[in-house]
């Protein structure tokens, strides 16, 4: 079995939608399947600082 790959993109900075669909595109032009999954914050919520 063939194991795939994972990226992570994080960070407060642009560019990170742009830098994971480029990849993804690329990579789906290549043939193997890709996968984008997204996560979003609702803007009214609060992060707990320890």
């Amino acid at each position: 079995m063939r194991r795939g790959t994972t990226q992570v993109y994080t960070g407060d900075g642009k560019d990170r939608c742009t830098a994971a669909f480029g990849l993804a595109i690329g990579t789906a032009g290549h043939g193997p399947k890709v996968m984008v999954v997204m996560f979003f914050r609702d803007r009214g919520a609060v992060e707990s600082q320890a």
